[in-house]
């Protein structure tokens, strides 16, 4: 998850403490569960934010 974090921020040009990602398991729960396949879900929340204000900003 960190590595991924680092990644995103990079590829945003925005600070790592301004990225945050969170995981989870199926726990034996249907065919994901059972390891028959894999499912990736992605929640992005965006707003306009003028980030040249932000001190946590990198250029």
């Amino acid at each position: 998850k960190k590595t991924m974090r680092f990644k995103l921020a990079q590829l945003l040009n925005l600070s790592p403490n301004l990225v945050n990602i969170k995981a989870t398991t199926a726990e034996k729960l249907g065919w994901i569960g059972r390891k028959e396949g894999v499912a990736v879900e992605a929640v992005a929340t965006l707003y306009y934010y003028d980030w040249t204000t932000n001190e946590n900003y990198h250029n």
